[in-house]
């Protein structure tokens, strides 16, 4: 089965700067999104919050809780934690695709762990393109 797709980590209106984040994390962000920055043209819709997102790609072959294991082994947990504490919002997203649809995943004992330490809620997201 060939699963694509990426995991992300955003920090929602942070008090901190974009800089302060990179700096922080030792990561430059894949993407900044600022509060009104115009996100769709066709649907004229602008976003409603500052954000900072880092992506991990999931390389061929590979099981996604795999990239999300490698995402939280690149972050520092005590750097983390304190990121989103000066948040309003922060999430790890999984987002994934496939061909058929059929998909699973499992997510290790690790990354369930870290997870609840950080405190950070994850949300998966999973597409097809329904050519079953």
């Amino acid at each position: 089965m060939n699963i694509r797709g990426k995991c992300t980590i955003s920090f929602i209106n942070s008090t901190l700067t974009n800089e302060e984040i990179n700096n922080l994390l030792k990561l430059s962000a894949t993407k900044i999104v600022n509060k009104g920055q115009i996100i769709s043209k066709a649907l004229k819709k602008s976003a409603e919050s500052d954000k900072w997102i880092y992506e991990e790609e999931v390389i061929g072959g590979e099981e996604p809780s795999q990239t999300l294991n490698r995402l939280l082994n690149r972050l520092e947990k005590d750097k983390m934690k304190y990121i989103i504490k000066s948040c309003t919002d922060a999430v790890i997203g999984l987002y994934l695709n496939s061909d058929y649809g059929q998909l699973g995943l499992e997510l290790s004992t690790e990354n369930i762990e870290i997870l609840s330490k950080l405190n950070i809620r994850l949300e998966i997201h999973i597409f097809s393109f329904g050519m079953v």
